[in-house]
């Protein structure tokens, strides 16, 4: 039980600090950082929904992702793309 009251603390400081660097890295002064923070916010938002509020989880999950194409588009980035869109399926694969 400590063990998963801890990976919960973690996961929850991994995406406060993601957001708190989005504040300094947005997508119009720092694009491809601002991707990368939306992935990990996504990552942590998945891992979170495997202990705790699934499907808000896995929303907020989707949402990160769906901010990262909005950098890492598909005609100029298409190998990262597709590697991302590998990333989206575990959640949409989980929603309701």
């Amino acid at each position: 039980m400590k063990e998963t009251k801890e990976f919960i603390e973690n996961c929850k400081n991994l995406i406060a600090l993601c957001e708190e660097a989005l504040k300094v890295y947005t997508p119009d002064h720092f694009p491809v950082q601002y991707g990368i923070i939306q992935h990990n916010l996504g990552n942590a938002y998945i891992t979170l929904s495997r202990v705790e509020d699934e499907f808000e989880n896995l929303e907020k999950a989707i949402k990160a992702y769906e901010e990262v194409f909005k950098v890492f588009t598909e005609e100029e980035f298409p190998e990262t793309c597709q590697l991302l869109q590998s990333y989206l399926f575990f959640p949409l694969s989980r929603e309701k």
